[in-house]
């Protein structure tokens, strides 16, 4: 059984999957751009840029977390309508 109590607007919902979409974009725009750094540094003989490295790790992390949000509100979403059926 849920423990949903009160009434939730579906706009919560909505907004969460916004946040979470926008996460996922900036996390694969961030992650492209430190990919593009690297491949530059390595096609011209030189080590990667640490902060690339760095970059293309918190990118990952983000678009991970956003995934998560979008699972968590994807299930929430279903508990609510399970609820009201």
């Amino acid at each position: 059984m849920s423990t949903i109590s009160g009434p939730v607007p579906l706009a919560a919902f909505v907004a969460a999957l916004d946040y979470a979409r926008a996460g996922v974009d900036r996390g694969l725009h961030s992650y492209a751009d430190a990919a593009q750094q690297v491949a530059g540094a390595t096609a011209r003989g030189e080590f990667p840029p640490v902060g690339a490295v760095v970059q293309a790790v918190e990118a990952r992390v983000q678009v991970a977390a956003s995934a998560k949000m979008i699972r968590a509100a994807d299930r929430a979403l279903g508990a609510l309508l399970d609820v009201r059926a």
